[in-house]
């Protein structure tokens, strides 16, 4: 009797330790959606969000009010796909993976 209760406390206590273990963070829609199309094939060759210089890029939502043909099309929900995905200029909290903000203006080197 003393080895069944053996067995069942050497079998059931590491199945338990693993059931505790905390399930990876969930990606949010927002994040889902921003890789998923960073990696799909047939992206727009015309860019209307970033300015490439020499040194510097310049990208937010100013460039695109300034460098897109139709700027009103940029707050249409369905506006075409050369316009861009609605999340490229979202600025995501590192912590909580939440979005935090709105890039107008942003400068990389």
């Amino acid at each position: 009797m003393k080895w069944m209760l053996a067995l069942v406390v050497v079998i059931a206590l590491p199945l338990l330790a693993s059931a505790q273990a905390k399930p990876p963070a969930a990606w949010s829609d927002v994040e889902l959606s921003t890789f998923a199309r960073t990696f799909t094939l047939g992206m727009p060759t015309v860019s209307y969000d970033t300015i490439i210089g020499e040194r510097v890029a310049y990208s937010g939502i100013a460039v695109q009010l300034f460098k897109a043909p139709q700027p009103l099309q940029l707050l249409n929900p369905w506006a075409p796909r050369v316009y861009g995905p609605s999340e490229q200029n979202l600025i995501f909290d590192p912590l909580t993976k939440r979005p935090a903000g709105l890039r107008f203006f942003a400068i990389s080197f």
